[in-house]
């Protein structure tokens, strides 16, 4: 009840100090200010209504009477730019409430022209201009040329490349991609076809990517070619890395039948870093560390640096420990 009250004596307060401001001479000084202003304005209005301006309207494009044997291989523009000059009032009627009909563009006038055909925008005008005022004029029209492109069936399925860059974290590695689908069917005029070989995403950069990692690319458009479907899905699959070590032995390769390498120590240990997937698959003859007599033969040094001749994929920062050893020729 006691707010109730506080409300409605802040509202007569209030009307009170408004009914005061506006019986005020500060109050009928703005009024008549404004007023004045107004009558201002409208006579400016109405007079550069009468002078001439220059805009631009943009009316739609529609390709009609395509038979159902024709694909259109290349992206029309869904509209043209008309630039046009006339009296204010006029170009106020278009911009405010006219609704142009589309530009019909007959497929069956240009069907004889080929399969790779140029339009002249200015001679779609004829009809277009009806839906003007007669002291409209037309300035310039933009694009003032549209190519249209179409084939007759013909197709080929090609293969599609991704193009970009995809980097794992740091502990991972991308362990499968996948791409859906593989192949794509391109619709393009003959001669276009036979030059066509792949189709290439649009790039991509994904980085640091540590789990499964889906995406959706476009392809790279090529003029005069429609891909079907046009949309690439993508799938990597991520393995994060694990450290194993192994012992492998050192071998001598190529030596005399009367002699034979022997190494202390005769065996190494291999550092290194390979994915969880491939953890219990990697064994120690998938490893190699040869050395050949032709190399000790004229070797000068008490240890010998000893390199892996064999490794196998998947696997990365392979370490051997120690990476020198002694050795010695033995004969027979």
């Amino acid at each position: 009840m006691f707010i109730s009250r506080n409300i409605k004596d802040s509202i007569a307060i209030f009307t009170k100090k408004i009914k005061a401001f506006l019986l005020s001479n500060t109050s009928r000084e703005a009024l008549v200010f404004l007023f004045f202003f107004a009558i201002a304005s409208a006579f400016w209005f109405i007079r550069a209504l009468n002078d001439d301006y220059v805009v631009d309207v943009q009316i739609p494009v529609r390709l009609s009477n395509v038979p159902d044997n024709v694909i259109i291989t290349n992206n029309l523009p869904s509209h043209l730019t008309f630039r046009i000059k006339d009296k204010g009032s006029v170009l106020f009627g278009y911009k405010m409430g006219k609704v142009f009909a589309p530009i019909s563009i007959n497929f069956n006038d240009y069907r004889q022209d080929g399969q790779q055909v140029i339009i002249n925008t200015a001679s779609l005008d004829r009809n277009t201009f009806s839906q003007f005022n007669s002291t409209t004029k037309a300035i310039s029209i933009s694009p003032d040329k549209m190519e249209l492109i179409y084939t007759l069936g013909e197709k080929k399925k090609i293969p599609v490349s991704l193009t970009g860059s995809i980097n794992a974290d740091r502990q991972y590695y991308i362990a499968d991609s996948l791409v859906q689908p593989s192949k794509v069917m391109a619709y393009a005029p003959r001669k276009i076809l036979n030059k066509l070989r792949v189709a290439y995403t649009k790039p991509i950069l994904l980085k640091d990517i540590n789990n499964t990692t889906y995406y959706q690319v476009s392809l790279r458009p090529v003029k005069g070619v429609k891909f079907v479907p046009s949309t690439i899905k993508l799938v990597f699959h991520t393995d994060v890395y694990s450290e194993k070590k192994i012992e492998i032995p050192v071998i001598g390769t190529n030596f005399p039948p009367n002699k034979h390498l022997l190494t202390f120590p005769s065996k190494v240990n291999v550092t290194f870093q390979v994915g969880s997937v491939l953890y219990k698959q990697i064994k120690a003859s998938d490893f190699g560390i040869e050395i050949s007599y032709k190399e000790l033969e004229h070797y000068r040094f008490d240890k010998y640096p000893l390199r892996l001749t064999r490794m196998p994929h998947g696997i990365r920062n392979a370490q051997i420990t120690p990476q020198r050893v002694d050795f010695l020729i033995e004969q027979n």
